[in-house]
Order: structure tokens, then C-alpha cells, then sequence
């Protein structure tokens, strides 16, 4: 169905619409929360104000999909595909915002004291409030599926919200690396609570949801979930280690002694010179440069595959036509020889008069070769002598 022209511009308009909005969302929660990380008392945290930074996150993190999944459908997108997937993107955007924002405020006020303590305990705070939140989400659809057996007409059975448990998903991996760094029994904590709401978000979905109005394939969301996945392991591995070679670490941790955690590296477990030729070797292959180098080379790789799948997969379509332009060919020869055979193939009534007449021919024949054997013979007689 082809829309109008002023239908055209009233739908992009629409979504420039709602895709400026997102943007300002996102930016305003980028802002709260730096907010209220600068009026968190980093030396002398109180109970309350411990608590204020990780339960707006939480919050954020849980309600925002729902309305940004509200806004995607105003926009009235021609394939369902590309609804979800501009809802996922939106969302883990969100996530990133907040983590980084996060990281970003932790790492510029990295002169207080025992800042990866207090960033280690702010993550496990977020791990705690997401569990509780996760419980409390699955109790909620507990008691909606109650209301929809005493009234079905009323009350509807939801459905399994894709975007909203990769959101989840990939908040909950980005928490597990950055714990792996500053609090490695964080990490353990995170694998184990992944595992239960895995059984319970497993248990839910058979009981509680309605199955969706148009099913969709794994491999439709597989393959943006990965490559979400993926970006945000390099952003944290990237983060990791600039603090590991560009933060100072101060007088708490087990680096205290050292400018630099990467001094601790260098000098505790490598016992490396800093003159030495193999540490200007590892330092030339440690610089940014050859990293973005790297980088580089990595998406011309991708990039190389990817035009060559593309390529293959043409050729796979063209080799497709060929193969049924060839069984129509043969099809037309079979039917053009089917005709040709008919044609040339005597009807039985025909068979059955030719060789009537054949016969008669044969014994027309015969009856003359007999008179003329007849007149050849000589006369017996007495009134012809």
C-alpha cells in the first residue's frame, strides 16, 4: 500500500518528532544522574543518600523501556523488524548513558579518597536494587495473570517484551565487567543472579504471557543483541584500561603503592626495565595508535566479510533463477515432445481400416497373381483343341 505524499511527510515528521524527544530524554537522564552524583557526599555517605543515585537508576532502567516502546509505536513503522530494532538501540542508549555517566563522574573525581571502593560498592548497589526490581516486575505479572482469570474481558495477558529483557540483559553484562575490575566477587554474585532470573524470567513466560501477535525468529534479534553485546564489552574493556594506564591509584586498594595500576603490572609481575628494548616494544604496542590501528583493521575485516556474504549470497540468488529458468526449459521440451508424439500417433480407428485395406490390397493381389498363373498354363480342353 503506497501512501500519499503529504502521508509521507506527516510520518517522517512524526519520527523526527519522536526521535528528538528520545534524544532529550536521554540527554535529561544523562544530566540527573551527574546531578545527583555531584550532591552525593563522596567522604561521608549517609544511608539515604547512598541510596538515592542507584534507585533512580534502577527505576530508570525498568520504566524507561516501557515508554520508549510506547513512542516507537506512534511512529507507525511499515515493518515490525525495524520497530524493535529502533527500540533496542533506543534502549540500550539509555543504558550506556547511565553507565557511562556513571564511570565518566567516578573516573573525573578520581583524586578522593578510595574512589574504586566507593565505585565497586555503587555497582553492587545497582545489582541489588535490579534483582528486587526484577522479583518485584515478576510478582506484578503474577497478580496481572490472577485479574486476567477472574476478568479475561478486562484485562488482557501481556506480552514477552523483547526489548525491555535485552536492555536488561545487556545492563546486567556491562555491570558484570565493570565489577570484574574494581570487585572481582562481584562478578560471581552477578553470574548467579543471572542464573535465577533466568529460570524465574523462564518460569514467567510459560505461565504469565500471551504468545505474541506476529512471532518473530531468533535470528532476527539474535544478531543486534550480539552486536550490542559486543560493543559494550569493547567500551568497558576500553574503560578498563585507560583506568589501568591513565588513573592514579591512591592510597586504599591493592595498588597503593604504585602511581599506576599498570606500574604494578610492569614492575610487580613482569619485572620489566623501563629502558629495557622489550618494554618500548610493549609500550609502541600499547599506544592508542596501534589500538586504533587495530580497530581499524578489525572493521575493514568486518566490512571485507560482510561485502563478500553479500556477494555470495547474490550469486546464491542468481544461480536460484538459473536453476528454475532451466526447470521451466524443461518443461516446455517435455510438453512440446508430449504434443509432437500425439500428433504423429495413429487413432486406433485408423489403425483398424488401414489395415482393412491392407488386407484387401494383399488379397486383390493375390487373386491376380493367380489368373495370370492360370493363363500361363496350358489348355486341357477338347473344345479348345
Amino acid at each position: 500500500m503506497r501512501l500519499h505524499w503529504f502521508d509521507k511527510c506527516l510520518l517522517t515528521i512524526t519520527q523526527l518528532a519522536v526521535t528528538s524527544v528520545v534524544i532529550f530524554m536521554i540527554c535529561g537522564v544523562g544530566a540527573l544522574v551527574w546531578i545527583l552524583l555531584s550532591h552525593y557526599n563522596i567522604e561521608v555517605p549517609g544511608t539515604i543518600s547512598v541510596m538515592i543515585v542507584p534507585t533512580v537508576i534502577t527505576t530508570i532502567i525498568h520504566i524507561f523501556p516501557a515508554i520508549i516502546s510506547y513512542l516507537a509505536s506512534l511512529e507507525h513503522y511499515n515493518n515490525k523488524r525495524t520497530e524493535l530494532y529502533v527500540t533496542v538501540v533506543r534502549n540500550y542508549v539509555v543504558a550506556a548513558t547511565i553507565i557511562g555517566t556513571l564511570i565518566a563522574f567516578w573516573i573525573i573525581n578520581s583524586t578522593s579518597h578510595c574512589w574504586q571502593t566507593h565505585l565497586g560498592e555503587e555497582i553492587y548497589r545497582l545489582v541489588i536494587l535490579d534483582f528486587i526490581a526484577s522479583l518485584f516486575g515478576t510478582c506484578l505479572h503474577l497478580a496481572r495473570s490472577k485479574l486476567y482469570k477472574k476478568l479475561s474481558t478486562k484485562v488482557c495477558r501481556p506480552e514477552f517484551d523483547i526489548a525491555r529483557n535485552t536492555l536488561n540483559l545487556i545492563y546486567n553484562q556491562t555491570l558484570f565487567w565493570m565489577g570484574f575490575y574494581f570487585s572481582p566477587l562481584m562478578s560471581v554474585m552477578i553470574v548467579i543472579k543471572l542464573i535465577f532470573i533466568f529460570y524465574v524470567k523462564r518460569y514467567e513466560l510459560k505461565r504469565y504471557y500471551q504468545r505474541p501477535s506476529r512471532p518473530w525468529r531468533a535470528a532476527q534479534t539474535q544478531t543486534l543483541f550480539l552486536a550490542l553485546a559486543f560493543l559494550s564489552i569493547i567500551i568497558v574493556l576500553f574503560t578498563i584500561g585507560y583506568v589501568i594506564t591513565n588513573v592514579k591509584s591512591n592510597e586504599c586498594g591493592p595498588f597503593r603503592n604504585h602511581p599506576h595500576t599498570w606500574d604494578f603490572i610492569v614492575d610487580g609481575m613482569l619485572s620489566l626495565k623501563r629502558d629495557s628494548p622489550f618494554w618500548n616494544v610493549v609500550s609502541k604496542l600499547a599506544s592508542p595508535v596501534t589500538g586504533a590501528v587495530i580497530l581499524i583493521g578489525m572493521c575493514i575485516a568486518v566490512y571485507c566479510l560482510r561485502a563478500e556474504t553479500k556477494a555470495s549470497e547474490e550469486m546464491l540468488r542468481i544461480l536460484s533463477d538459473m536453476l528454475l529458468l532451466q526447470s521451466q526449459d524443461k518443461q516446455f521440451l517435455l510438453k512440446t515432445f508430449g504434443k509432437c508424439a500425439n500428433k504423429r500417433a495413429p487413432v486406433p480407428n485408423e489403425i483398424n481400416l488401414s489395415q482393412d485395406v491392407g488386407l484387401a490390397e494383399e488379397n486383390c493381389g493375390n487373386e491376380e497373381v493367380l489368373l495370370s498363373r492360370r493363363r500361363n498354363l496350358p489348355s486341357t480342353s477338347f473344345e479348345e483343341r
